[in-house]
């Protein structure tokens, strides 16, 4: 497994076309990642959730604009360096216009790049978010079964 420990890391992945825009798998990666001890996650699906107010009518290629601008920013500290170690990519990415993008740009800037299976061990496990379509084993209904 790759090691996260105190990184940066920028989360991508599959969103238009997919239920609630894929909330909950990329939430489920956010809360693994933390817990694993990145030291932040840029998730996008919080700019959906929450967006700046100049990003509430936003079209998909101006959030993709943000994205890559926010993905390509330097660090300000060495204005050399890309601010994130690494993007982490979601399953179904590679079917993804915008998520394929962001996987050239990060490698045009020398970002390390790493499918989520690399970095979380048992990833198809891990299941937080209520909005997610996976099972979560933890939690049962009044009928014992897994919500």
């Amino acid at each position: 497994m790759v090691d996260v420990e105190g990184k940066r890391i920028f989360l991508s992945g599959p969103m238009s076309g997919i239920k609630y825009f894929n909330v909950g798998e990329f939430c489920n990666a956010h809360a693994a990642l933390r817990e694993a001890g990145a030291g932040f996650v840029f998730n996008p699906a919080l700019e959906y959730l929450d967006p700046a107010p100049h990003m509430v009518d936003a079209t998909h290629e101006e959030y993709m604009l943000r994205c890559i601008n926010v993905m390509s920013e330097p660090d300000h500290m060495t204005l050399r360096t890309a601010s994130f170690d690494m993007v982490v990519r979601l399953p179904g990415w590679d079917r993804s216009d915008g998520a394929t993008v962001e996987s050239v740009v990060a490698e045009a800037c020398g970002i390390l790049v790493y499918d989520i299976g690399e970095v979380i061990e048992d990833w198809e496990q891990t299941s937080v978010c209520p909005l997610s379509e996976r099972k979560h084993p933890e939690r049962k209904n009044k009928r014992g079964e897994a919500l």
